[in-house]
Formats: C-alpha cells, sequence, structure tokens
C-alpha cells in the first residue's frame, strides 16, 4: 500500500467497493470498534426491515466476520503498517452482503485459498460434518481461533464464499471476503 493509498482506493481500483453500504468500516478494529459494528449491523437490519430469519443471519454472521477480523488484526503475524481492516454491510441487486477486508502476507494466499476452495467445493452436509469435526478436535490456530470461521460463514449464509486477493505490493495484498446471505 503506497503512502497515500487507502482501503478504499485499492478496492475502487479493483471495482470492489460498494455502491450504498449502509454499514461501513475502514481501519482498526479496536474492542469499542467491534462493539459499535455489531450495534450497527443490529441496527441495520431493524431499520430496513428485514424478516426475522434474514435479520437473525445477518446478525450472527455480522458478529462472525468482525470478530474474525479483531482476533486476526491483533495478532502476532501482523505488522504495524497492515493493521487495518474493512467491514461494509450493503443490498447489491435485492441481495444482502457483508464484505471484510484486510492486509495478509502473499505467504498466507495458498492456504486461504484452498481451505475456502474446499468449503465452497462441498455441500450443506458435508459442511456440517467438517463443523462438527473440527469441533470435535478442538486444535487452536496461530491466531487463537479452531479455524470454524469460513465454515461457520459458509454454512450461515447459504452461499459460497466469494474472494480475491488484491496485491498490494511484493510482499503483501489485500484479502477480500463478500458473502451474500441467503434468506
Amino acid at each position: 500500500m503506497t503512502t497515500n493509498q487507502t482501503i478504499s482506493d485499492i478496492l475502487q481500483q479493483e471495482d470492489l467497493l460498494p455502491k450504498s453500504p449502509f454499514v461501513f468500516h475502514e481501519g482498526g478494529f479496536e474492542l469499542q470498534t467491534v462493539d459499535k459494528l455489531i450495534a450497527e449491523v443490529d441496527n441495520q437490519t431493524d431499520v430496513r426491515n428485514f424478516s426475522f430469519r434474514l435479520k437473525k443471519k445477518a446478525f450472527n454472521i455480522g458478529v462472525e466476520v468482525i470478530q474474525n477480523l479483531f482476533h486476526y488484526l491483533e495478532g502476532d503475524h501482523v505488522s504495524q503498517d497492515n493493521n487495518m481492516g474493512l467491514f461494509t454491510m450493503y443490498e447489491e441487486d435485492d441481495s444482502l452482503y457483508m464484505m471484510t477486508g484486510n492486509f495478509l502476507n502473499n505467504s498466507q494466499i495458498s492456504n486461504v485459498t484452498s481451505r475456502i476452495s474446499m468449503i465452497n467445493a462441498i455441500s450443506p452436509e458435508e459442511l456440517k460434518t467438517l463443523y462438527r469435526g473440527v469441533l470435535d478436535v478442538g486444535s487452536v490456530s496461530e491466531s487463537g481461533g479452531a479455524g470454524l470461521g469460513f465454515i461457520d460463514i459458509a454454512r450461515k449464509s447459504g452461499s459460497l464464499l466469494d474472494y480475491n486477493f488484491i496485491k498490494v505490493d511484493a510482499t503483501n495484498s489485500f484479502f477480500v471476503l463478500k458473502t451474500k446471505i441467503n434468506e
């Protein structure tokens, strides 16, 4: 990322920036920010009169993706220069979406790609089984999680995980995860 380039600039260059988000945060993800964003997701689903089912899904997925960003960005593997992230919620083509983003080292791309590709390739029933299996094993990753984040997002959204890696420099990329939330 160049000195004057923001996350929004990076997304704009790739035509990934949503036109009219109703929740948008670009920057750090401190505890106060996490609490504020979760409250805003809840508020916006109320204001927009979503069905109870969609509101519940949006809230649960919002909590998951926001907490994932918080935990990832506070990890030792993230440099001070790249500890910023993105969360946005918006409607597009009569569907509800959440998009998150964070910087990651290019060496992590193949691991993230293979995990998401595997999750996208299996059926909802296989996803449930995988989820239970990961819970049973209970191992904790370097970032402090059990590896359930992507699995849980795919299960709760009912959608394939849409993702991009935008090369920022020789060592870093910006990872974008776009989730369509099906009713």
